[in-house]
């Protein structure tokens, strides 16, 4: 997967030392990486966070243009028919603050065993530095490898929907 450097918002349990984060896939898994950016030579990893691709939900480069309506609740509403619970999380944020400039953010939405039945997301600055061609090609590899993966029970959960033993998931 090609470099690739997000600028960190929220979602994480800490707040991380450095602002910066790089987005990779290894062994099943979604690696959300804090680094340090070296202008020459690999970035340093400072502090690895895994997210299992099949308890991910939703991962989406998105804009507030995208989102019309003007109040938080529409915005919501709005947000999660175009984009589920991602779109809900960042339709609500998207009237905060002036309008001056569409900004496109990464939102990662998913499920965890530590809070089932909940709906954790993390959100990055995907225009970081420049980096946003760099980070959409990133996205679109990560969606790529998401493809043939089934979503775990904890999705379901997380959606209100079940699956059958039969695998047919049940809405």
């Amino acid at each position: 997967m090609g470099k690739n450097i997000f600028e960190y918002k929220s979602g994480l349990p800490a707040t991380p030392s450095q602002p910066t984060f790089s987005l990779s896939t290894e062994g099943g898994d979604l690696l959300v990486q804090e680094v340090k950016v070296k202008v020459l030579g690999k970035n340093e990893v400072l502090r690895t966070y895994r997210i299992p691709l099949e308890n991910i939900i939703s991962l989406e480069i998105v804009t507030e243009k995208e989102l019309k309506d003007k109040s938080v609740l529409g915005r919501g509403a709005v947000g999660a028919l175009l984009l589920g619970p991602v779109g809900a999380v960042l339709g609500g944020m998207s009237g905060v603050g002036s309008k001056q400039k569409s900004v496109f953010m990464l939102a990662v939405a998913y499920a965890t065993q530590s809070a089932p039945g909940e709906v954790k997301t993390l959100v990055f600055n995907a225009e970081y530095a420049g980096w946003l061609g760099q980070n959409q090609a990133a996205v679109r590899q990560i969606k790529k490898e998401m493809e043939g993966v089934q979503p775990s029970a904890l999705v379901s959960q997380c959606i209100g929907q079940s699956v059958a033993p039969d695998g047919s998931i049940r809405l």
